[in-house]
């Protein structure tokens, strides 16, 4: 199975929280099992490093770089702006043809709608119930399972997508 994990969200090694972690540790145990993984993230203009980066490879290519790859994390993990993350899904999906594309967070839904429209099983990890990525576009998707943090989260997921 081929997995790839996008989300807005700045990553490893620049940024550190539990919903992260738990992804990364995921990845590596899958990767550990057979199964080739990518991760697709964000990065932040406060990230100045990678930001300097950026502008600087889009200005000595001379073209719109999506982004770029490095596998610090052990997998290869494609980092772009977070608004171009779902571009950079796209065409990390007709190169790398993944099985299930696993999101959360920040730009959760624009990377499953990309998905869905390749006709690819999404995961979406729902880990609080703010609910500050939903726009309604997948609520219905079948190819979408919600999977909670929390029985709290999933009663929340329940109450406010219908959906279990």
């Amino acid at each position: 199975m081929r997995i790839i994990f996008a989300s807005g969200r700045d990553f490893l090694p620049d940024r550190v929280d539990g919903a992260i972690m738990s992804v990364h540790t995921l990845l590596e145990l899958v990767q550990e099992r057979g199964h080739p993984c990518e991760a697709i993230v964000g990065i932040s203009v406060d990230n100045l490093r990678r930001s300097f980066i950026h502008r600087a490879r889009r200005m000595l290519t001379r073209r719109q770089v999506w982004g770029w790859m490095d596998r610090e994390n052990g997998y290869p993990t494609y980092r772009a702006w977070e608004n171009h993350v779902a571009k950079l899904l796209e065409e990390r999906i007709a190169a790398f043809q993944p099985d299930l594309v696993i999101t959360q967070l920040e730009r959760s839904e624009a990377m499953a709608e990309a998905a869905v429209r390749f006709g690819i099983p999404v995961i979406l990890f729902v880990r609080d119930a703010e609910f500050a990525w939903h726009r309604g576009v997948i609520t219905d998707n079948p190819l979408v399972l919600f999977v909670a943090s929390s029985r709290f989260v999933s009663q929340q997921v329940t109450g406010k997508l219908g959906r279990e």
